[in-house]
């Protein structure tokens, strides 16, 4: 799997050095590699680019890749580019709903705030 994702970011690479405009399908399937290896700080890389092409080169905003991007996002733990790709989403007039989202991040990241809760939990005991 990391080798045909190597493979397709060459391709990719190209694409971009030969002024061949990439398509939504593109940015899609690279987003999956990423995804199913588990690398969303890349994925977080690749969205700059992507919104470089958004702006640069006229790229149609597409609700499949915005979506996309939100549930990498959410499964990475990135909830500032959640909210961010959301705010594109409103720009284009697509809606989303940021409160689903924010129940999602929660769920899939209920431990992230265990360790706060637990230290006020002992601090408040202890006084």
């Amino acid at each position: 799997m990391a080798r045909m994702m190597e493979d397709a970011l060459k391709v990719y690479r190209r694409m971009v050095e030969k002024n061949i405009q990439p398509t939504i399908h593109t940015f899609a399937y690279l987003l999956h590699g990423y995804s199913s290896l588990g690398m969303y700080r890349q994925i977080t890389i690749f969205w700059g680019e992507i919104k470089g092409f958004m702006k640069g080169c006229g790229f149609p905003a597409n609700r499949d890749l915005y979506e996309l991007l939100l549930i990498n996002f959410l499964h990475g733990g990135y909830f500032e580019r959640v909210m961010e790709v959301s705010g594109h989403m409103r720009d284009q007039n697509m809606y989303s709903d940021k409160l689903m989202y924010k129940v999602q991040f929660l769920s899939l990241h209920k431990d992230l705030y265990e360790s706060l809760r637990c230290k006020n939990r002992s601090t408040t005991q202890k006084a």
